[in-house]
């Protein structure tokens, strides 16, 4: 049986409560998906509850074309996880000797009544007899040949969820028979929470369209419009961004939610997944099954590195595909793959952030509120996971950033300092190997020898940092997010740790991709005398540059990392290189659009400006020593290979 197929055998295995939960899902996916309102669609409450003979309802005050499972515009339905010979139907339609009421209702509205049973298997001649019966039922009526009757047996309601990729993997949830690691349309971005909490809405403009860095960017709810109307199109690609703890994952949902503005997109069209969850099949196996099967369907994936949505997005864009495809990713730095629209979203105001604390704790003050709100900068991850530690009766408006830092890894009662000490060590790089566990050549070896720490306590202190939601994994990598808390804990873990000690450790044999993470996290603490200390040793000690030798891959990545830091002498690093070594400028390890790029934000500096024209210059003769420049605004934009500096607007 395909993985992504719904039979008869699905439908049977499903309770009761399932059953008339389906034919809601299954009624409200027809109308959204044909651009009626959902909110004419009527079902819930207790599966045994007096319904007077119906258990969805579909009543739309307009006339509709006829649909291919909502005949009518006042449709009922009846559920019927049981058998439903004939003998039966007319108990179920009648009370006593009397039609019941809402079935006279429809006849009165020339609606439909449909009988669906989750057990039934019905050859022609059983529908006949199913049909007949409750034709015989409503005889007696004036007007009886006004109400259409149906049945639809568990063949007919499989047929009606194939239509719906996402109710397809409801179905295979309720009976067990899951694909790992999919989900249907949920409540994604909390998994622990049955339903999602109402999305908040604020006028920051907080999404950014990264092909056009130079407009404005888009209040969250323009955004959500925006990101709605690119998915309605089959073939279409949309890569979001940002930093962990934003809001990424809790912004996709609201794309289908109806609550928040108009024109959601159809719940039922969702299929989603977490490459941390290793779904099996995999991504690209399922991409290519939907694809085959003719299948309409809005794929999300989150946590998706950009190799993954390359392939991906080749897939989608293949002709006649009816897939739309947008995947999630929190670090994509250069990364603006062709044919995709790329979005960023930022940190939310401080004002939401407040209001979402008191939602989820209604215990905390409102003055607490705004403490939270204030030390998690727009984080909504970290606000809530301080929020949590907060007693009722107890406040955090008197504690300092410091006290906050402690109370968000550990207890009051009982500090957890060794998981603090962990933390900050653990943020120093990147990212780090969170699985290997080899005394001798594991990272986290390297890491717990700063602080003390064995193989196995860091191991233990990474999964409780997985446990509280600050450390993300992927595969065996791990990384303390969100980045903003990251950088606060690395730069107390150069306040605490001899820097001599951090580079020596580092640069330590065989840990060259330890190292190189290293460098990516300085290049976020320029404003830490002991990271801007650690840069400027690296920087004079002539380690980067000096000789043909070390112009390699590790070099230049970890230069590139650091120049922020202290860009001046990093100018001064390249100008030495170009001036002592005549190979530097051609050497095949040199990458001349990664320098280009670093030299242009150096421009900015109106102090380094020219010193960074020359040397663009220069890298732009190498590269092409057939074409001579002349200076001036024209030559700056030639340099750039297009980039996105502006430095020629200074001249």
């Amino acid at each position: 049986m395909p993985i992504f197929e719904i039979t008869k055998e699905h439908i049977k295995q499903l309770t009761d409560t399932d059953l008339r939960t389906l034919l809601g899902l299954l009624c409200e996916a027809e109308l959204r998906t044909n651009t009626y309102p959902t909110s004419s669609v009527l079902w819930g409450g207790h599966q045994n509850a007096n319904d007077g003979g119906l258990d969805v309802e579909v009543n739309l005050k307009d006339q509709l074309s006829k649909l291919d499972y909502i005949p009518r515009p006042h449709t009922g339905y009846q559920a019927k996880q049981e058998k439903m010979p004939a003998s039966k139907i007319k108990k179920e339609m009648l009370k006593g000797r009397q039609l019941r009421p809402v079935i006279r209702q429809l006849i009165a509205e020339s609606g439909a009544y449909i009988i669906a049973s989750g057990i039934d298997d019905c050859s022609s001649s059983m529908l006949q007899d199913r049909l007949k019966a409750m034709r015989e039922a409503i005889a007696e009526e004036d007007q009886a040949s006004n109400l259409h009757v149906d049945f639809y047996d568990s063949n007919r309601i499989a047929t009606w969820v194939r239509n719906h990729p996402s109710i397809i993997l409801w179905v295979r949830r309720k009976v067990g028979q899951p694909l790992d690691g999919w989900y249907p349309y949920g409540n994604w971005a909390n998994a622990s929470e049955s339903t999602a909490s109402q999305y908040l809405l604020d006028d920051r403009a907080r999404l950014h369209d990264v092909r056009h860095p130079n407009k404005e960017g888009m209040r969250t709810v323009d955004g959500i419009q925006r990101l709605r109307q690119l998915l309605n199109t089959p073939q279409e690609v949309i890569r979001l961004t940002g930093l962990s703890g934003v809001g990424k994952t809790r912004f996709v949902q609201a794309l289908f939610e109806s609550q928040v503005s108009e024109a959601a997109l159809a719940p039922s069209l969702a299929i989603y997944t977490d490459i941390s969850f290793s779904p099996e099949p995999s991504v690209r196996k399922m991409v290519e099954i939907l694809v085959a099967q003719g299948q309409r369907a809005i794929v999300i994936i989150d946590n998706c590195p950009p190799d993954v949505h390359r392939s991906l997005a080749k897939v989608v864009m293949q002709k006649g595909c009816q897939l739309s495809l947008l995947t999630i990713e929190y670090d994509v730095i250069g990364d603006e793959p062709e044919d995709t629209a790329v979005f960023k979203l930022e940190s939310s105001d401080q004002r939401l952030i407040e209001k979402l604390v008191r939602i989820r704790h209604s215990h905390i003050s409102q003055i607490d509120a705004e403490t939270i709100a204030a030390f998690s900068d727009g984080n909504a991850r970290v606000a809530l996971a301080l929020a949590s530690t907060a007693r009722n009766g107890e406040s955090l408006s008197k504690l300092n950033d410091g006290e906050l830092l402690k109370r968000l890894f550990g207890r009051p009662e009982n500090q957890e300092e060794n998981l603090l000490d962990a933390a900050e060590t653990l943020s120093l790089v990147y990212s780090y190997d969170g699985e290997t566990t080899d005394e001798e050549t594991s990272e986290l070896s390297l890491l717990g020898s700063l602080v003390d720490a064995s193989v196995s306590q860091m191991y233990r202190f990474s999964a409780a940092l997985c446990r509280k939601d600050l450390v993300q994994k992927r595969g065996p990598w791990r990384a303390v997010l969100p980045h903003a808390l990251a950088n606060r804990l690395a730069e107390q873990a150069l306040e605490n740790i001899s820097p001599e000690i951090v580079l020596k450790k580092f640069r330590s044999y065989g840990y060259e991709r330890l190292l190189r993470s290293f460098s990516r996290r300085l290049g976020y603490l320029h404003t830490s005398p002991k990271a801007q200390a650690i840069v400027k040793f690296w920087l004079s000690n002539g380690y980067f540059f000096d000789d043909a030798l070390q112009v390699n891959e590790q070099n230049v990545n970890i230069f590139r990392n650091i120049a922020p830091v202290a860009p001046e002498m990093a100018l001064e690093v390249i100008e030495r290189a170009v001036d002592k070594n005549e190979a530097f400028l051609t050497h095949r390890s040199l990458s001349h659009q990664r320098f280009s790029e670093l030299l242009c934000k150096i421009a900015y500096d109106s102090q380094l400006f020219q010193r960074s024209v020359n040397l663009l210059i220069q890298f732009t003769k190498a590269e092409n020593n057939k074409t001579s420049y002349s200076s001036g605004s024209e030559t700056l934009c030639v340099v750039c290979f297009g980039s996105v500096c502006q430095g020629h607007m200074l001249l």
